[in-house]
C-alpha cells in the first residue's frame, strides 16, 4: 500500500512540477504536417488571412495588406536542429513574415535597395515565380561559381525582392539600380577591419553577424589592396548569408574549406563552402 502510495506521489510531483512547454503537444517533424501545421499558425496570427498550403514547407499567404509566397525550408531546418527552441523560433518567424508581407505595400525609397549574395537556385525561383508577369521579374546577376546577386528592397522585418515595377516607380535603370544598391551595400557595412575575427592557429579571418555580411563579396574593388597584399591570392569562402572568411590561398587551402565547410554545416541559412579567389576582372572558384 505504502509503495503505491510512493508512486502515485511522484507522478503527481512529476505533473505539476513539470513546465509548461513539456506539456506541450510535440510539433510535427513530418515536412506536410509541419507545413499545415504552420499555415495554422499564420492563420491565428492574423485574423482575415488566407492561408493555403502549397506544397510541403510552402505557404500562400494572403493578407489584407498584401500577398506573398512564404517558404518553410529555413524554419523546418532550424525547428529539426533545435527542437528545444522550436516554438520560440516558429513564433518570431510568423511576426517577422507577418510585419514583412504588411510593409511591402509600402513605397520605398532608393535608399532601400541593397544588393545580396545567393544560390543560382533561389534566383531562378525568383525569376520562376515573375513568369507571365514581367513587371515581376527581379533584378538577378551571376557572381561566380553556383553564386548570384540578387537586389533586394531592406525592411524594418525582412528584406523582399527589388523588381522591374519599382525600378519603374524610382526612375531607374537594372544597371543604375545595380550601382545604387552596392553603393547602399557597401555604406550600410561596417569597415571591414573592424568587423573581423582571426582565427589564429589557421592564419584565417572572417566577419560575421550581420545579415548583409556576404554581400561583401559583391564590393568586389574594395578587396583590391587585401588581394595585393597577399600577393594576389586572396580566397574567400560565403558559408552562410551572415558569415564570410577570407585568408591568404597561396599555400595550404584546406584550413579555408575546412572552416568553411564547418560553418555551412551547422548554419541556419547555408549558402556554400566553395572557395574563389580575387581577380582583377572578379572572383574565380578555386580547389582547396
Amino acid at each position: 500500500m505504502l509503495t503505491r502510495l510512493f508512486v502515485l506521489l511522484l507522478i503527481l510531483a512529476g505533473i505539476f512540477a513539470a513546465p509548461a512547454e513539456a506539456r506541450e503537444s510535440p510539433l510535427p517533424k513530418d515536412p506536410d504536417k509541419f507545413t499545415s501545421f504552420m499555415a495554422d499558425q499564420f492563420s491565428e496570427a492574423n485574423a482575415g488571412s488566407n492561408v493555403k498550403v502549397v506544397s510541403p514547407l510552402r505557404l500562400d499567404l494572403n493578407l489584407p495588406g498584401g500577398k506573398d509566397t512564404i517558404y518553410l525550408d529555413n524554419i523546418w531546418h532550424a525547428c529539426e536542429s533545435d527542437r528545444r527552441h522550436c516554438r520560440k523560433t516558429i513564433a518570431e518567424f510568423v511576426t517577422n513574415m507577418t510585419s514583412a508581407i504588411k510593409e511591402r505595400t509600402a513605397e520605398i525609397k532608393a535608399t532601400d535597395i541593397r544588393a545580396i549574395v545567393r544560390s543560382a537556385l533561389y534566383a531562378d525561383d525568383a525569376r520562376k515565380m515573375a513568369i507571365g508577369k514581367p513587371e515581376r521579374m527581379p533584378v538577378v546577376r551571376p557572381v561566380a561559381g553556383e553564386l548570384w546577386m540578387v537586389c533586394v528592397v531592406d525592411l524594418p522585418h525582412g528584406i523582399r525582392t527589388l523588381q522591374h515595377a519599382d525600378l519603374a516607380k524610382l526612375g531607374l535603370t537594372e544597371d543604375k539600380a545595380i550601382a545604387l544598391a552596392l553603393k547602399n551595400t557597401a555604406a550600410a557595412l561596417p569597415p571591414l577591419e573592424t568587423d573581423t575575427h582571426v582565427v589564429k592557429q589557421y592564419g584565417l579571418k572572417f566577419a560575421a553577424g550581420d545579415f548583409y555580411e556576404s554581400s561583401r563579396m559583391l564590393l568586389h574593388d574594395s578587396w583590391a589592396e587585401l588581394s595585393k597584399a597577399m600577393g594576389g591570392h586572396l580566397v574567400i569562402a560565403v558559408p552562410s548569408h551572415d558569415f564570410l572568411i577570407y585568408g591568404n590561398g597561396s599555400g595550404d587551402r584546406a584550413p579555408l574549406a575546412g572552416f568553411a565547410r564547418m560553418v555551412v554545416d551547422k548554419a541556419q541559412k547555408p549558402m556554400t563552402a566553395t572557395l574563389f579567389e580575387w581577380t582583377k576582372t572578379g572572383w574565380e572558384v578555386v580547389t582547396p
